[in-house]
């Protein structure tokens, strides 16, 4: 790896702006067919539950691809797979785009799902071709692009499709911003830079990872439909077990795995991956309920505003647009006074209000405004503290695999939790659309799941005060500097007299 000099400040900047960028895009796709998926269900001619499978579709690609590419970028260097990536959202936003069918459509989703590896390629880059005193500021600004582009997917569906315009219309643009980004991306992105370690890609923990994994989110999706107790969602439990016990053995016995389950050691590193599950599944509670009940027609199912996809990503999107951004001030100022813990506390109390709210209160526009600002700006505090946690945590050397896991454990709870609104958001047989006791059931989950931040952000602050494995990254840094200049003066007398007076 080539020394952090050699890459000019200029040239810092702009990879951190096209890595940000990179990851902002990851999250549009993610949220962007939130709004849209009442319309595409009408437009393809299936329902609302069917067409949910094109956003569950991506968050389980994401899930599955975000380690593959993680280990292939171990092997191949970081900025060839980052290439890849977007590449592969050009290719499938050109699918989704001419696509007449919920088959091709789906198809188009998964190869856009190479998106969810972007953000954890993009941490390892910075770590690797940044200052040790620029990488905290550069991550925290990659993640919290996260939360921002999230809404901003949500916002930009509205504006592209309308009153019920075309759907494909979003892909369009998402394939002009990915193919501007590959083109930056090979313009700024360092070529000298590690071009891997050597080794090989665990495809068999690949394989198992993604049949668990479907097995257990076709079982969110369908219980309600197949019953909960009938033999296939019985089948499909029981086989999924037996598929992730087989791949915790694979991976804790194979000397190069896939996601390498012993850089889970310790309490706080678990506590943290199980913040980063709650926060995915809590990017799409805040989201996709909110969408769906504002557009339900009241005349046909008694609640709702009959609002358009414009109107249901601007005016009651917007503010959580704005919420977000504030949040991610919030958020990082926060981080940088009290410490990752204290933001993580502070968004899951703000979000379990949100939700309350939001369960409670759903009969005017206003309310579902109010509330879900603030839902979605408690989304966005503690964005960027989970990096900064991890950090602390994990020695340099195990980064790298602990933050691969953090990024998975986020696709998991994002994919778990669009199955299961989706499951609950299913029409009973006979009507067209949900009951309203549906919504009041997402809203007291999406509490449910903030209350859980906030237990185990406090769980994790007493970790970090405490924990013997406790390792800050400066302190990492200031000992890395004393092994280099020991190498380089400890022979001397002089400099022996110059360690000792620096306290070293």
């Amino acid at each position: 790896m080539p020394p952090h000099t050699d890459i000019s400040p200029d040239a810092r900047r702009a990879m951190t702006l096209t890595l940000a960028c990179s990851a902002a895009l990851s999250a549009s796709l993610q949220t962007v067919v939130v709004p849209l998926v009442p319309g595409i269900g009408r437009q393809l001619g299936v329902g609302v539950g069917a067409a949910g499978w094109v956003l569950t579709a991506n968050l389980l690609s994401s899930a599955v691809l975000a380690p593959v590419l993680g280990r292939m970028s171990d092997l191949r260097g970081r900025r060839s797979l980052i290439l890849l990536c977007l590449a592969s959202v050009v290719v499938g936003s050109l699918l989704c785009l001419g696509s007449a069918s919920l088959p091709v459509l789906i198809l188009g989703r998964v190869l856009q799902g190479a998106s969810g590896a972007l953000y954890t390629l993009a941490v390892s880059l910075v770590r690797e071709e940044l200052p040790a005193h620029r990488v905290p500021g550069a991550t925290s600004l990659i993640a919290g692009a996260l939360g921002l582009g999230a809404s901003l997917g949500v916002v930009m569906a509205g504006l592209l499709s309308g009153t019920g315009g075309d759907y494909r219309l979003v892909f369009a643009v998402h394939c002009v911003l990915a193919a501007a980004l590959l083109a930056t991306a090979v313009r700024t992105l360092p070529r000298a830079v590690r071009t891997g370690s050597g080794g090989r890609v665990d495809w068999w923990g690949a394989t198992l990872l993604a049949g668990f994994l479907v097995a257990w989110l076709t079982v969110l999706s369908q219980g309600r439909v197949w019953g909960w107790s009938s033999p296939a969602v019985l089948a499909a439990t029981g086989g999924g077990a037996v598929l992730c016990l087989v791949f915790v053995m694979v991976e804790l016995r194979t000397p190069e795995p896939l996601v390498d389950l012993r850089a889970l050691h310790g309490r706080s590193v678990l506590l943290i991956n199980g913040l980063a599950l709650l926060s995915g599944a809590l990017i799409i509670v805040g989201r996709l309920p909110v969408s769906q009940f504002v557009q339900t027609p009241p005349s046909l199912a008694g609640y709702g505003f009959g609002a358009s996809v414009l109107s249901a990503s601007l005016v009651f999107m917007v503010p959580g647009l704005v919420a977000a951004m504030g949040g991610s001030v919030l958020d990082s100022r926060l981080v940088k006074r009290y410490g990752g813990c204290s933001a993580v506390v502070v968004g899951g109390g703000a979000g379990c209000a949100g939700y309350v709210g939001l369960a409670l209160l759903h009969d005017a526009a206003w309310q579902l405004m109010v509330f879900g600002a603030v839902v979605a700006g408690a989304v966005s505090v503690g964005a960027s503290a989970l990096p900064v946690l991890l950090a602390r945590h994990v020695p340099a050397e195990d980064f790298g695999a602990a933050n691969g896991i953090n990024a998975l454990s986020r696709w998991i709870g994002s994919a778990a939790a669009s199955a299961a609104v989706a499951a609950l958001l299913t029409a009973p047989e006979g009507r067209s659309y949900p009951q309203s006791s549906s919504y009041v059931q997402v809203f007291l989950l999406g509490a449910a799941l903030s209350a859980a931040v906030v237990v185990i952000g406090g769980f994790t602050g007493k970790a970090v005060t405490s924990g013997r494995d406790a390792v800050r990254a400066a302190d990492r840094t200031a000992g890395v500097m004393r092994a280099s200049w020991g190498s380089r003066v400890g022979r001397s007398p002089r400099g022996r007299r110059s360690g000792r007076a620096a306290g070293w």
